[in-house]
């Protein structure tokens, strides 16, 4: 906070009016407010940059002036005094009042106004007339007249001021007229604020767009301005009406928007409040088990603590390799990893927190040493040894089967070495028809999920024929021969006894039984089949339990609508994309169904390569020692009709763990900082690596390189900085070639402010000729000879220094709108009010023309 004009020891006289100017900036806030005092007393305030007011009294003497800022947090900060002297004047002030030609006009109106001023002790050098506060023409005739011209509908207050000779000034009693909306009166505006959304929340650090939407029923809108806490942070000149916005830290802040057309009129929108809540603080996270020496197939105990300093753990991933192997979102933070294979294993937990952010706990390394599998145990419980049976026998088979380490996956039954069935669930059991008569060694073999195997002992059955019996005959009849699928087929056999009676007549499709017959028809129906060559027979039994076998029939079902269905099989893991190491072993599992039969085997494949076969469910095997590279694992399942079908996954194989990408954030600038060109952007940085080092920290300017530092702190300085609204960004690069950027901060740099002071050359005649020297401002391009000035200052007759004449012209300068203008300085004399001379301003010349290089806001 401080005065920066008028400067300590200046004087001016009494009555004349003086611009006090204060700079003032709030570093995590904005400036609501300046007071302006002398002495003790309250002079005025102003609520908007650049701060400033118009000081007039009429107390000669040493007057001590100060600034009292105040920010939106309610923070205030006093200036350092300036002391400035008035001076007495025996001078009167002159006298003036405004007439209008009439009270009431239709818009668009052309008022004229006229003053008359009169001055006792000297003469009147000119007389301004103001509409609504604002400089509409000055007159430098006697006549004091003005033209007000395009006004638009409303209520106006008109205004003279008349300046005498010496310098002193009166302000006329104000008057009123009123301007009734025509066809073509000025319509305001319309704006409203359409980003950020109202009462939405962000994180710290942020970058915003504050967007708008305005319109103008009847012109166009000229800018639209944007102000945060009464503060305004910028301006669009065209649509879409947006900017961009750093917030300087957390807090609420409120937003508003004012849209100006091209008449002048403003509207401002309805406020709108956004919050930048504090950056969210990642979870902690530390891998407390497991611990060392474990045997496969091993059950691993799991266990982490982890905490979150601004909010709460939702949920830690044990890891292995980094695959998930296990979950939990509760505290105490524990799972069990089971059925884990012969290897080594990194195993780390990552703990994620209630909005979002991840941290990876250190790893540990976990030696599973491969086991030695157990085979499993089998018993053959039926039939017993002693049993004996009569043909055909129908003889039931069963086994009691476990395994100590892992699983029994099937049984299989024999008769010597012909393969009678599989069961694969327990209760293992099996029922073998037909048996003739003979002496047979039953057995049956155990399977576990390691692969291993283990043979019952051995059972011997005994089948007799029937004493003294004669067996039965049979034949068998069919329908037809050949079908269209599906259909039925109906089924008729022809049986007799000659020595006693036929108990029933069993119908079979290939070795399974389709139906049974008990009475003298014999008949069966068979449906429901897909097409297909089938064998079918028939086999009678009598009173004392002989039975015959029929001669086969051969039928074949026909027919596209039951053509054989391939098998369905998909690979559940490895999964697509998985990434494995080299030496970790990998659970190559397949899931597969046949719909219109069975699934005869599944064949494991890497690209070309055949890994291993699985003939019955659950399809998987252990692959280890795996090749490095991008690898096809497929899983094709074959049914009993030969049809195939595949799934597959891509995977790959690595020999080190991969590289952690580092991490970034921007420290400096906080973002939302406003300097004047040439600038000194101060960059710094935080930078890590979880599994490295940082090898360097490099700042851009949206694509473009502007700094680098090889070691931390990472800091650089970026001079020289030109105007503009500028992105920045921190990118860290680890020692393993790894990158990571920051989020993106906002600078703005503002061209050089305007000067406040004009610097001439004096006439050659100034002690004797000139009166006064004046200032007019131009719109860039204007013609002096025949243009309006948009502004006129009667700068007075300053003292001449060193051939040169200085004059205050900050609250010409700095009122100005945005845009490019031309000022030009002249002097005249007091009676003709004739043009003398042109003399360049010291800022920027060119033949006499002056061009304000700054855009003023």
């Amino acid at each position: 906070m401080a005065l920066t004009a008028p400067a300590g020891g200046s004087s001016a006289p009494v009555g004349a009016d003086v611009v006090v100017f204060a700079a003032a900036a709030d570093q995590n806030g904005s400036v609501v407010r300046v007071d302006f005092y002398a002495g003790g007393s309250l002079i005025a305030s102003d609520t908007s940059a650049p701060f400033w007011i118009v000081w007039n009294t009429s107390v000669p003497g040493s007057h001590v002036l100060t600034a009292v800022a105040r920010d939106n947090n309610g923070a205030t900060t006093t200036s350092a005094p300036v002391t400035t002297t008035r001076t007495s004047s025996s001078n009167l002030a002159p006298v003036v009042s405004l007439t209008a030609n009439a009270a009431t006009y239709e818009a668009p109106a052309s008022i004229n106004l006229r003053a008359n001023a009169s001055d006792a002790d000297g003469t009147i050098s000119r007389v301004d007339f103001f509409a609504n506060g604002e400089l509409i023409l000055s007159d430098f005739n006697s006549s004091y007249r003005a033209t007000w011209q395009d006004v638009g509908a409303g209520t106006h207050t008109l205004t003279a001021r008349a300046w005498d000779s010496a310098g002193g000034s009166t302000l006329s009693a104000p008057v009123v007229v009123t301007v009734s909306g025509g066809s073509t009166a000025n319509v305001p505006p319309a704006v409203a604020m359409t980003a950020p959304v109202a009462g939405s929340s962000l994180e710290s650090p942020a970058s915003v767009t504050l967007g708008a939407s305005a319109t103008d029923t009847d012109g166009t809108v000229a800018e639209v301005q944007f102000f945060v806490d009464g503060s305004m942070v910028g301006w669009a000149a065209a649509a879409p009406y947006q900017i961009p916005w750093s917030p300087a830290g957390p807090g609420t802040y409120t937003l508003r928007a004012l849209a100006r057309d091209d008449d002048g009129a403003t509207t401002t929108s309805a406020t709108i409040q956004v919050t930048i809540t504090a950056p969210n603080a990642p979870p902690a996270v530390v891998l407390q088990s497991p611990g060392a020496g474990h045997t496969a197939p091993a059950t691993i105990s799991l266990a982490a603590t982890a905490s979150d300093s601004d909010g709460s753990v939702t949920r830690v991933d044990f890891l292995a390799g980094g695959s998930v192997v296990a979950s939990d979102t509760s505290a105490p933070f524990q799972a069990t990893w089971s059925g884990v294979s012969a290897g080594t294993y990194d195993v780390t937990a990552v703990a994620y927190d209630d909005r979002g952010a991840i941290t990876t706990s250190n790893a540990r390394q976990v030696v599973v040493a491969e086991g030695t599998n157990l085979a499993p145990a089998i018993v053959l419980t039926a039939p017993t040894g002693t049993a004996t049976f009569t043909a055909p026998a129908g003889i039931a088979l069963a086994a009691a089967a476990s395994d100590t380490d892992g699983a029994v996956i099937a049984v299989a039954f024999y008769a010597g070495s012909i393969h009678l069935g599989t069961d694969a669930s327990a209760p293992f059991t099996l029922t073998w028809p037909n048996v003739a008569a003979g002496s047979y060694t039953v057995t049956a073999v155990a399977t576990d999920d390691s692969g291993a195997t283990s043979t019952s002992a051995p059972v011997s059955v005994t089948v007799v024929a029937a004493s003294g019996n004669a067996p039965p005959t049979v034949t068998l009849a069919a329908n037809a021969a050949n079908w269209e699928a599906p259909t039925t087929v109906n089924l008729r056999a022809t049986a007799a006894d000659s020595d006693g009676t036929i108990a029933r007549v069993d119908f079979f499709v290939g070795s399974t039984l389709i139906s049974s017959d008990p009475s003298a028809s014999y008949r069966a129906s068979w449906s429901g089949t897909a097409a297909g060559t089938y064998t079918l027979t028939a086999v009678a039994y009598d009173n004392q339990g002989a039975a015959t076998t029929s001669a086969s029939v051969t039928v074949t079902l026909t027919g596209t609508a039951t053509t054989n269905q391939p098998p369905v099989v998909t690979l559940e893991t490895p999964l697509e994309g998985d990434t494995y190491l080299a030496w970790a072993g990998v659970i190559v599992l397949a899931s597969a169904s046949d719909p219109g039969g069975s699934v005869s085997r599944v064949d494991f494949y890497m690209d070309q390569t055949l890994l291993h076969t699985a003939t019955s469910a659950p399809y998987w095997f252990n692959w280890t020692n795996l090749p490095v590279g991008t690898h096809t694992v497929r899983a094709v399942a074959r049914d009993n009709t030969g049809l195939t079908a595949s799934s597959q996954h891509t995977i790959s194989v690595v020999t080190e763990i991969p590289n952690q990408l580092p991490t970034v954030a921007l420290l400096t600038p906080g973002g939302g900082e406003t300097l004047f060109a040439p600038a000194t952007i101060e960059l710094s940085a935080t930078a890590n690596d979880p599994d490295g080092s940082i090898a360097r920290v490099d700042f851009f300017e949206g694509t473009t390189l502007v700094a680098t530092d090889g070691s931390g702190p990472f800091a650089r300085s970026w001079t020289g900085v030109t105007p503009g609204i500028y992105t920045l960004t921190a990118v860290a690069r680890d020692d393993k070639g790894g990158t990571a950027t920051s989020q993106s901060r906002t600078v703005t740099v503002l061209p050089t402010p305007p000067p406040t002071t004009a610097v001439f050359l004096a006439s050659s005649n100034h002690e004797s000729a000139v009166d006064y020297y004046v200032l007019e401002v131009f719109q860039a391009g204007a013609d002096p000879s025949s243009a309006n000035p948009i502004r006129l200052l009667n700068l007075g007759k300053p003292a001449v220094v060193a051939g040169e004449v200085s004059a205050n012209i900050a609250a010409t300068v700095l009122s100005l709108p945005p845009g490019l203008y031309r000022d030009e300085a002249f002097y005249g004399l007091d009676a003709l009010n004739i043009l003398r001379g042109r003399f360049a301003l010291f800022f920027a010349a060119n033949n006499g023309v002056v061009y304000l290089s700054a855009q003023h806001r």
